[in-house]
């Protein structure tokens, strides 16, 4: 298991390992384009260091939602080890479960889930902060500052 102390988190990323599996350049794509991890980072850590795909996911969003250094965070997963799991190097972290980054973590999977038009069943607490599919469909065409003129 991913070990990252949120029952739901854990199930995604082990569905991301499967579709990592499937479409590896799309996941490449995913953690290069929306967690600023370089692609051939992400390569390195999935063929030649042999992580699994669902750690290089977390160990690029955790580091976007915890303004971290995506290498800082491979580091401390490093030098924790996988027994550690993800809960203790996010916590060492100031991003314990929880707390916002994780929250960001979540909102993450569910965009990614989006972005590859893959099904996804959303929490409670998710469902209420960002509705179904449509919902979230209709919010990503408003404009950012809540205007809605067109030029």
């Amino acid at each position: 298991m991913p070990g990252t102390d949120d029952a739901w988190i854990d199930r995604q990323l082990l569905d991301i390992d499967r579709y990592a599996a499937r479409y590896p350049d799309s996941f490449l794509d995913e953690v290069a384009r929306y967690a600023q991890m370089p692609r051939g980072y992400a390569e390195v850590l999935l063929r030649d260091r042999r992580w699994p795909p669902r750690d290089v996911y977390v160990a690029a969003f955790l580091a976007k939602a915890a303004g971290r250094p995506y290498r800082e965070v491979v580091r401390a997963r490093t030098a924790a080890g996988v027994p550690a799991g993800w809960a203790v190097v996010a916590s060492d972290m100031d991003a314990p479960p929880g707390s916002l980054a994780y929250r960001a973590l979540r909102h993450a999977i569910v965009a990614s889930y989006d972005h590859w038009d893959r099904p996804i069943v959303l929490d409670a607490l998710l469902r209420r902060q960002l509705g179904d599919r449509a919902t979230r469909d209709r919010a990503a065409t408003q404009p950012q500052d809540g205007s809605t003129r067109t030029q």
